[in-house]
């Protein structure tokens, strides 16, 4: 018993400390940005880039999670969440630029998704190469005047409550925390304009989880295109 008790403090402990050092958002705005920005016309978002801690424990493989779909988590189910998150972003960043003032509007427009996927295939760039191309590189393929790069991270779910039925097995509800980054790079030289990270954090049963994930990042994401400079 008195083992127990004391995996349960620690545990507790733990995940008191996870929350503390996962709280909070940071936002960076490169101070030239209107000037080196002035000029430009279009703009594209690549795909997300998803990274997924694996799930194999404790019944935490279930639901989306489970064994018929682990074998897919680093390829259909990651490449389908960045392409999803990607159009997702697209959306809400071309709702914030049609909003406004006319004087303003249409000065950016964002290549479509589907062009942008096209594109890099033609160029031979995979989705999980990206990150070895320099977005100078990956403007000049695209076109386009920046890129907009995203990625979302998901570690290992938590135990909601940490009790003695927790420790020893039985327990329903996991915490789920993401962590959402995008940033905004100048196609010419690569240099980063603006930039958005945010970790976020949902509850619910392990079946349901993966649900909950992309309601937090749809969330995020809107307030990253709300705060992207060209919908400003």
């Amino acid at each position: 018993m008195r083992l127990l008790r004391f995996v349960a403090l620690a545990a507790a402990v733990s995940l008191a400390t996870a929350g503390q050092a996962w709280a909070g958002a940071h936002e960076y705005l490169n101070p030239n940005f209107a000037a080196i920005a002035r000029e430009h016309k279009t703009l594209a978002i690549l795909p997300f880039t998803v990274t997924i801690a694996p799930h194999s424990q404790s019944g935490w493989d279930k639901g989306g999670y489970g064994s018929g779909s682990r074998a897919q988590t680093s390829a259909q189910l990651v490449d389908g969440k960045g392409r999803l998150f990607q159009k997702i972003l697209c959306e809400f960043l071309s709702q914030r630029l049609m909003q406004k003032p006319i004087r303003n509007a249409g000065a950016v427009s964002i290549q479509d998704p589907d062009s942008t996927l096209a594109l890099l295939r033609g160029a031979g760039i995979s989705l999980d190469s990206l990150q070895f191309h320099g977005k100078d590189e990956i403007a000049r393929v695209l076109g386009v005047d920046a890129v907009v790069s995203g990625s979302v991270h998901e570690p290992k779910p938590t135990l909601k409550d940490v009790t003695l039925s927790s420790v020893i097995g039985i327990f329903d509800e996991l915490v789920q925390r993401v962590l959402v980054v995008v940033t905004v790079y100048n196609g010419g030289d690569a240099q980063v304009l603006w930039s958005y990270d945010r970790w976020d954090s949902g509850t619910d049963r392990a079946d349901k989880l993966p649900k909950v994930v992309e309601r937090m990042v749809e969330s995020q994401l809107k307030k990253a295109a709300a705060s992207i400079p060209y919908a400003k």
